[in-house]
């Protein structure tokens, strides 16, 4: 038990560390992660939906009979249908669509390494990204019960360190902005080590 508190106090003494000399403090970088993850998770629940209903238009009209073998021949079926099988209005339509997934696309790549940064967090990392996944970036809307029962983990125990995650992920995000902008004051790993995030 009081190896349990021990390790507790020493990761709200690094995250504190962490959020002070990034310049900000735990409450405002929970909020800023928050508010990104439910963006994130809006993203993930709603284009991976348009995307595999637009594959499945795409490749399973059914005037045309095609199997499905793997990824790489569904684009290639669906790339020829856009060229050979659709009107030039349609085709119009879902060239936008396909702009829109690849603007997605882009997002998601910053989500990667927002995750990665709070996976490079010591040992405590990969579950904090497993809490992450579970929770916002999925395209299924688990609720905290929900979450805290897939991962296993008692209530008070997945709140405490999906807190952590959240701020971590906050934190990854200004510094994520700071490199991005090639102002880099606040640049921290876990150990309070000045470092750069590779993108």
């Amino acid at each position: 038990m009081k190896r349990n508190h021990k390790a507790k106090k020493d990761i709200d003494t690094r995250i504190h560390r962490m959020c002070m000399m990034a310049g900000t403090d735990e409450y405002q970088m929970e909020e800023l992660g928050s508010t990104l993850l439910e963006v994130f998770h809006d993203v993930c629940r709603y284009n991976t939906e348009a995307a595999n209903d637009m594959m499945a238009d795409l490749c399973y009209h059914p005037d045309i009979c095609f199997e499905k073998e793997d990824e790489i021949a569904e684009m290639d079926t669906a790339v020829t249908r856009l060229e050979i099988f659709l009107t030039d209005a349609r085709r119009d339509e879902y060239e936008r669509e396909i702009e829109s997934i690849q603007q997605t696309a882009g997002m998601l790549r910053i989500m990667d390494a927002l995750k990665y940064r709070v996976f490079s967090f010591g040992k405590y990392g990969p579950e904090y990204v497993d809490i992450l996944n579970t929770r916002y970036m999925n395209r299924f809307d688990y609720t905290n019960t929900e979450a805290s029962e897939i991962l296993r983990m008692g209530e008070s125990t997945y709140y405490r360190k999906k807190k952590a995650a959240v701020i971590l992920f906050g934190l990854a995000f200004l510094e994520y902005k700071a490199n991005r902008s090639g102002d880099n004051p606040g640049s921290f790993d876990p150990d309070g080590m000045q470092m750069q995030l590779a993108i």
